[in-house]
């Protein structure tokens, strides 16, 4: 952000560059499909989708300017990830500067794998998360709700109930 802000600093990837000594680093954005614009009090704008256009673009991102130091850098050897829920939200010149790739949703079997490994972190019993596999395959094939965030609150559920002391 520009030093106008009154939170500024230098942003994270040029800070991890110049903490790490590494010019190539992987930049993850999780959801990208959510960023929103900012207003400032005196009412610049800013997003994040606005600044990542400049660090994506390689003919830019080989001189872009920070805005806090007001010096070039070369940020076009970092590795972009950005992850999203919905692509149709996402700005068309965001999208045609980055490969889309869709990822299917997660299998029964494999979202059971997972709460295997998860109940084996927190020694739970495999007879109690077994118990998760009918529930799971209730849900009818591609239903939003198969995925590990559910997976993980169901877990929750079980140790509680596990670790629970019956009373008499």
């Amino acid at each position: 952000m520009t030093r106008g802000w009154g939170t500024s600093e230098p942003g994270r990837p040029l800070e991890t560059i110049l903490d790490s000594q590494i010019k190539n680093p992987v930049v993850i954005i999780d959801e990208i499909c959510k960023a929103g614009i900012i207003q400032s009090t005196n009412g610049t704008t800013t997003s994040v989708l606005h600044a990542l256009l400049g660090l994506i673009e390689p003919t830019s991102a080989s001189k872009w300017e920070c805005p806090f130091f007001k010096l070039s850098f070369d940020m076009s050897k970092i590795n972009w990830i950005m992850t999203a829920n919905c692509v149709d939200t996402i700005p068309v010149p965001l999208k045609t500067r980055c490969r889309i790739v869709h990822l299917g949703g997660m299998s029964v079997d494999e979202l059971m794998q997972a709460a295997y490994l998860m109940a084996r972190d927190r020694n739970m019993s495999r007879a109690t998360v077994s118990s998760l596999q009918p529930l799971l395959e209730a849900y009818p094939a591609s239903h939003p709700s198969l995925n590990l965030r559910t997976v993980m609150r169901l877990i929750d559920g079980l140790e509680s109930v596990e670790n629970h002391q019956m009373v008499h």
